[in-house]
């Protein structure tokens, strides 16, 4: 009796993602395995094409990438390709693109056009794609804008935007995202003050019972109004992750949608345009624990000398990551009291994984093993210090003894 022993591609597919599983494979390998055979091609795509780019940034006379993004466009929407049918995310930048000329590129506005023709259907095509990288730039038309995210509305995959930038000031009245709903994950940024961005995303809020991370971005709303059709709705919101900048966050408005935030986990305020801002971090941090038994695993600020924040980073432990940014300051602590920023590494050194803080004098012996050293769990510390060159070195020689970082970043002045 012979026996034949089978070919490599003709083993189920379970034990050739488990052979797969266990090999260290560069980005040329996998490509050469795609060739091999469309069984492969099944098992490799999901891994090879995971994220696509239709990045048009570095487009010169020289590189015309722009057609490349027009193939794959064409591609998708044709649905002549099935090697993108596993991809989970996707990069959207096609401001090089329409800030380009005849004059400069020939055949760009054909490519213009057809773009705004066949984005939708290109779009609507990637079944699996569950975020987006979407910069939106101020040379667009509107129907280019108004077309990806309609398509984006038909993905039932689709759960959020890892980031969402209007380059627009104020932004387009046309810009709307009344397509959306039910992501978990909504990450926006945009300039100056346009009530219907503000009305938009505050509707969208509400459409998103099951959001678990949300960053916004704008130095024009505050924080009652774009909440305000979430307080609307009944049930508990599932928000995790709160990351604010520039937006007005006052103790009162907080006190009022408490209950929104009954889930929270991390919270991060920078450029907080309240006239309180000084001391709102510890209110709310306050507020949140006595209305809704929160304590932050997470916490992140520019105002770090705030006396009502230090007190509650004190009063609990198992944080996890803290960040101290350099930005605005209050009057600095006497040295006699600079006690209390060692306090709060001694309350945490057993969970805290994420650091980042800036060194002033009051900070000086936490990046050395008097304090550091003592933080095990810790994978990622940013610094920013004025040290002299021998210091420096002397500091991180220690720190590199005494932990095992993954990032470790340390700026002088």
């Amino acid at each position: 009796m012979t026996y034949v022993m089978p070919r490599f591609d003709d083993l189920p597919l379970d034990i050739i993602r488990e052979i797969i599983g266990h090999q260290v494979l560069t980005k040329a390998d996998l490509c050469n395995l795609r060739r091999v055979s469309k069984n492969f091609g099944g098992l490799i795509n999901p891994t090879l094409f995971a994220t696509l780019s239709l990045d048009s940034k570095d487009i010169t006379r020289d590189t015309p990438d722009f057609l490349k993004c027009q193939e794959i466009i064409t591609a998708l929407a044709d649905s002549s390709t099935t090697i993108f049918a596993h991809t989970r995310q996707l990069k959207f930048d096609a401001s090089r693109i329409y800030s380009t000329k005849e004059t400069e590129i020939e055949g760009i506005s054909r490519v213009q056009r057809l773009v705004v023709e066949r984005i939708h259907d290109a779009v609507s095509s990637l079944q699996s794609l569950q975020f987006m990288n979407f910069y939106v730039s101020v040379y667009y038309p509107e129907r280019l804008t108004t077309n990806i995210i309609s398509a984006l509305g038909t993905l039932a995959s689709f759960e959020g935007f890892d980031n969402l930038t209007l380059n627009e000031n104020p932004p387009s009245s046309s810009f709307s995202i009344q397509f959306l709903s039910n992501l978990t994950i909504f990450r926006m940024s945009w300039e100056g003050r346009a009530d219907v961005v503000v009305s938009d995303i505050a509707s969208l809020l509400a459409r998103c019972p099951q959001l678990s991370e949300l960053y916004l971005a704008n130095n024009s709303s505050s924080l009652q109004e774009l909440f305000a059709k979430v307080m609307e709705t009944e049930g508990t919101w599932k928000l995790k992750e709160l990351q604010l900048h520039g937006v007005d966050v006052s103790p009162d408005a907080m006190r009022a949608q408490a209950r929104l935030f009954k889930h929270l986990t991390c919270l991060e305020i920078r450029n907080n345009s309240s006239l309180t801002a000084a001391t709102d971090f510890g209110t709310i941090c306050d507020i949140l624990q006595q209305e809704q038994g929160v304590l932050l695993k997470s916490v992140s600020t520019d105002y770090p000398e705030d006396p009502l924040l230090l007190s509650y980073l004190c009063s609990h432990s198992g944080l996890t990551k803290l960040c101290f940014d350099s930005g605005k300051k209050l009057q600095p602590p006497d040295a006699a009291d600079s006690g209390i920023y060692m306090e709060i590494l001694e309350r945490h050194l057993e969970t805290l994984e994420h650091l980042q803080l800036h060194a002033g004098p009051l900070w000086t012996n936490i990046v050395t093993e008097m304090g550091l050293l003592k933080c095990q769990r810790l994978r990622t510390l940013r610094v920013d210090m004025t040290l002299s060159w021998e210091q420096l070195l002397t500091k991180k020689k220690a720190i590199l003894v005494g932990i095992s970082l993954s990032l470790l970043n340390i700026r002088t002045d």
